[in-house]
């Protein structure tokens, strides 16, 4: 198992590395002007704070991100939650402002007294930063218990689902002007998009007007499972399975990475057995 999803995907990794080094260039440039340096030294004071705040805050980004899925949030009460991203958001103002002290004070000594000055504003914008990041993460969490909890609904109301319905071998896509038909065996995931949903197969996506209700009912059911509220994947185009605490995920073979819900895990340890 990869030991983060940052990590194991390359484009998440550099869209990570991309945002960090931008936060640290405006956290240091921003924070330089405030305190007024002059120009001969503002111009090595950013490059070494850019650098140790953008590895600082990018360690300790994936750090929290690993706690956090591995924290089981999602099973915990409302005040356990904040009383948890509260311990991780002051965690994360007494690392990066101290390894940044230390850092400062170890490469010169030269800077770190202007350094010194400065560090009230550090502690309050890490603050901000993290507490603005942890306000984001929990209304997401929130987010992903509705989902769960109409997630459980639709599973209850399945025993009413019409159990004689016609099996699809082929759907039928818009091509430009063309038609074109797609063999149910060459779908690798069907995903909800809006009021459409989108089939994905190895040659790419379409959009068909039709709900994800009627492609669970109407695909093969030995191979096709519901995993999620907006997706339906082909069992054979299924590459692996990770569990991080009570969350899910699953990598098709084309390396798309797709979150699982808890039903939808279920359902899917029933088809492969």
């Amino acid at each position: 198992m990869d030991f983060n999803p940052i990590l194991r995907n390359k484009t998440t990794l550099s869209g990570y590395i991309v945002a960090v080094i931008v936060y640290a260039m405006i956290y240091s440039f921003t924070i330089a002007l405030a305190a007024g340096y002059p120009h001969s030294f503002s111009i090595s004071y950013i490059l070494y704070d850019t650098i140790t705040v953008a590895v600082v805050i990018g360690i300790t980004g994936i750090l929290i991100w690993s706690v956090t899925r591995y924290g089981i949030l999602q099973t915990q009460i409302g005040a356990y939650k904040v009383f948890f991203i509260t311990l991780i958001t002051l965690f994360c103002v007494i690392v990066v402002n101290g390894i940044e002290s230390v850092t400062m004070w170890i490469v010169s000594a030269e800077i770190f007294p202007l350094f010194a000055k400065t560090i009230p504003i550090r502690i309050f914008i890490v603050l901000l930063s993290f507490s603005a990041l942890s306000l984001f993460y929990l209304q997401v969490n929130n987010l992903q218990e509705k989902e769960e909890a109409q997630e459980k609904a639709e599973a209850i109301r399945e025993v009413s689902s019409p159990q004689n319905a016609t099996i699809e071998e082929n759907i039928s896509v818009r091509e430009g002007s063309k038609i074109k038909i797609i063999p149910v065996g060459e779908i690798e995931y069907i995903r909800a998009d809006g009021d459409y949903v989108s089939i994905t197969t190895a040659e790419g996506h379409w959009l068909k007007e039709q709900t994800m209700k009627y492609y669970e009912e109407h695909l093969p059911q030995n191979k096709f499972v519901r995993i999620h509220r907006s997706y339906i994947i082909n069992i054979s185009f299924l590459s692996r399975i990770e569990r991080y605490g009570q969350q899910q995920s699953l990598t098709m073979r084309s390396g798309e990475h797709i979150r699982v819900s808890a039903g939808g895990y279920r359902l899917l340890k029933s088809k492969l057995g």
